[in-house]
């Protein structure tokens, strides 16, 4: 696995920054928790996907499609068909403008480019995919999608201080200020009624998006170690979960992992 930090997120070329592993996101459709169920990774030849341990414990959760057996190790040389449906075809229209999005050109628009770049996501569908987060060298980071961006407008957040309303054109100014390499801040809401680990991202002040809700627990244990920056931000006519990619890094002891207990670890080895 690679040990980018967020520093060089920012700097370096696409194909340098998609040699990682990505956690497998599931989300339940009646309870909307996200777990990380999978880990999918890709050496240049080669994908290989397994389960993680914790996705043994997920509520509602069933093996994937085609994907059945949770004691196997899978590897093929193409990307698996249940994850290349998330996977846009030269063909289709608006293919480069998408590619733009994702801060691809297209020598660099493989299948595996576009599922790190894009997550994965489709709409209504219960699977989208993160970069797994790296600790080496006493330095946390990680690299992510801003959640919740078209919902932050939408509710009244319930942060410490007491509960608080963004309009979507104060939104829109906010992320419209912002280029790579901004400074962005965290900021917990305790009362929000889905978790109350959850961590809005904010623009000069300004709510404009959450930190994903399997990463919000150990960012939220990070304090204000963690430093956070844009790393893309597209326009409004983006979809809502393309707009803002965030490169997060922080100082940490030895012993810090993003999911205590080893819940993403494999839940098999080969060998």
């Amino acid at each position: 696995m690679s040990s980018i930090t967020a520093s060089e997120v920012l700097t370096q070329p696409a194909r340098t920054l998609s040699r990682r592993d990505l956690l497998v996101l599931w989300q339940n459709p009646e309870s909307r928790a996200i777990d990380a169920v999978g880990r999918l990774s890709f050496d240049g030849n080669v994908y290989t996907f397994c389960y993680t341990r914790r996705s043994a414990e997920v509520e509602g959760f069933r093996p994937l499609p085609g994907l059945r057996d949770t004691s196997h190790v899978y590897h093929s040389s193409f990307l698996f068909p249940l994850f290349a449906q998330r996977v846009m075809d030269p063909s289709r229209p608006g293919y480069e403008r998408y590619l733009s999005r994702l801060g691809l050109t297209p020598d660099e628009s493989s299948p595996w480019e576009q599922i790190v770049r894009s997550g994965g996501v489709r709409e209504g569908d219960t699977l989208q995919f993160l970069p797994l987060p790296c600790v080496d060298g006493g330095r946390a980071s990680a690299t992510f999608l801003a959640h919740g961006v078209r919902w932050v407008s939408r509710k009244e957040l319930q942060v410490a201080a007491g509960p608080i309303t963004v309009s979507g054109t104060r939104q829109e100014s906010a992320l419209a200020d912002l280029q790579p390499g901004s400074v962005l801040g965290l900021l917990p809401e305790p009362g929000n009624p889905a978790s109350a680990d959850a961590i809005l991202i904010t623009a000069n002040d300004v709510p404009v998006g959450y930190v994903p809700e399997v990463l919000s627990a150990a960012v939220g244990r990070l304090g204000e170690a963690a430093r956070v920056r844009v790393l893309r931000v597209n326009g409004p006519d983006a979809p809502p979960h393309l707009r803002l990619v965030v490169a997060l890094e922080a100082s940490v002891d030895d012993d810090f992992r993003f999911d205590p207990g080893h819940a993403w670890d494999p839940a098999v080895s080969e060998g």
